[in-house]
């Protein structure tokens, strides 16, 4: 019986390419989520990622954390008429994006917004003070 459209592989092997030195290799499930795979790379990688943000890239879209590589159409199945046997994954590959920089937390970025504008309050109260 031929594969359905939204049929995926168990597993396949998800190279991953870093801008300097080999690629890794690492076999993964297309429930795996974005931040289970960068987790899997900073046990491989401990040296090369440490003190480091990871981006992965995949298809010209930086893959998100909390999503599942199959929300990417990782791992899915080929559809075919044959009836023969079904060939093994293809390797899928992404590229691995290392920096410095670490992304504030979308809670600091508020508090840092709600402080500003805290701040700018009491600047035009007292403008209103000083002129009023």
């Amino acid at each position: 019986m031929p594969p359905d459209a939204d049929d995926y592989y168990e597993s396949f092997d998800l190279h991953i390419r870093f801008t300097e030195g080999q690629d890794l290799v690492v076999r993964v499930s297309p429930e795996d989520s974005v931040a289970a795979i960068k987790e899997k790379i900073k046990q491989t990688e401990i040296e090369r990622t440490r003190n480091k943000n990871i981006r992965l890239i995949y298809s010209a879209r930086i893959l998100d954390d909390g999503r599942q590589l199959r929300d990417y159409g990782m791992g899915k199945l080929t559809v075919s008429d044959s009836k023969a046997k079904m060939p093994p994954a293809p390797p899928v590959y992404v590229h691995c994006s290392l920096s410095e920089y670490q992304p504030r937390s979308h809670t600091n970025v508020c508090n840092a917004v709600i402080s500003f504008y805290a701040f700018q309050e009491i600047i035009d109260a007292c403008r209103i003070d000083e002129f009023g």
